[in-house]
């Protein structure tokens, strides 16, 4: 191969990788404007106030916990209001970090879906998850922190921390854990005036109320003499 050719030949690569990122890009731009219509359509359906993107919701929200990052969160996607009695308020958060192996450097950017509702009351940091790869009682033996219930099969796939035990424990009504077994884990805890949960993703619209829902059900199931006791 001559070098005219080889020039030919790298520009035609370059300029079809061009084409291809340019077409992306596009794709991905109709893709988020359909989204935002989906969203909106949700809010008008349910009564809840649409916002497109408002980075402040970032940090409205962050308690220190996950997925929440001290600096640099993004939110779009917001859906705020009132629902089944209880302030909610729901958007896809997301942050860019960056990676180097000493010659090249790359980003990438992470999306969470983050629900959030209005407790009753102050709650202390209540959080449920799933158990990590010891399990309960192995993790409990290694000294993590936890709160268990005395079922071996539900200690062994829900992690529960609490920062107050007595109020732990009656937040961990039978029902709750029943609701819990049927569910399987997923992240959410009681962390000050807000229940917040969350999954890792795009967040779809259609993912939006069903997790609103689950939550509003496990909140009708905590004893109401768990929001009078929080604090003493």
């Amino acid at each position: 191969m001559d070098d005219q050719t080889l020039v030919i030949v790298v520009g035609a690569v370059f300029f079809g990788i061009v084409i291809i990122a340019i077409v992306s890009w596009f794709a991905q731009q109709r893709k988020n404007e359909e989204r935002e219509q989906e969203f909106t359509r949700l809010a008008t359906q349910y009564g809840l106030h649409f916002i497109a993107e408002d980075n402040s919701y970032s940090g409205r929200y962050d308690d220190g916990q996950k997925p929440f990052r001290t600096l640099g969160g993004k939110a779009r996607n917001i859906l705020q209001g009132s629902y089944r009695g209880r302030a909610v308020c729901v958007f896809e958060y997301r942050y860019t970090t960056t990676s180097s192996n000493g010659q090249t450097t790359s980003s990438t950017t992470h999306h969470f879906p983050i629900w959030v509702v209005g407790l009753p009351a102050a709650a202390p940091l209540f959080t449920v998850g799933a158990e990590g790869m010891f399990g309960g009682k192995v993790a409990s033996a290694l000294g993590f922190e936890r709160l268990d219930i005395g079922d071996k099969a539900f200690d062994d796939a829900f992690k529960v921390k609490c920062d107050d035990e007595q109020f732990g424990r009656r937040v961990l009504h039978p029902a709750v854990i029943d609701l819990l077994r049927r569910t399987g884990p997923w992240d959410w805890r009681f962390s000050g005036p807000n229940m917040i949960s969350y999954s890792q993703g795009v967040f779809e619209a259609a993912a939006a109320m069903p997790q609103l829902d689950l939550m509003c059900d496990l909140l009708d199931l905590v004893p109401a003499d768990a929001w009078t006791r929080t604090g003493r």
